[in-house]
């Protein structure tokens, strides 16, 4: 599953730390990879179901409701700013966004 909603970056980040750490733990092997799977596959799960439920999809299908022909000028016609900031914060809540779980993991060097 591809993440959408701009976060494939940052999920790689977190990938290459959870890789890092389980190697270091378990070494290069089946073990550490098994490691590895388990910690990150439910939380990747999590970001791309978040990305088909929430984030830029759930815009799009709340500017499709309202405008179905899809015609309009200016997004805020169709949407309002606190309305799409709503969105993106369930969206982050869902992914289980939080920048301070990662600038606190344990280094990897």
């Amino acid at each position: 599953m591809y993440p959408k909603g701009g976060n494939g970056a940052s999920q790689a980040i977190l990938d290459a730390q959870a890789l890092a750490l389980a190697f270091r733990e378990h070494g290069a092997t089946p073990q550490g990879l098994e490691v590895y799977e388990n910690q990150r596959r439910v939380s990747s799960s999590n970001v791309v179901l978040a990305g088909r439920m929430g984030g830029p999809d759930k815009l799009l299908e709340i500017v499709h409701e309202r405008v179905p022909s899809g015609t309009f000028q200016n997004l805020s016609d169709v949407i309002l700013p606190f309305e799409i900031e709503d969105v993106f914060a369930n969206y982050k809540k869902m992914a289980g966004w939080c920048p301070e779980k990662v600038n606190n993991a344990p280094s990897l060097f």
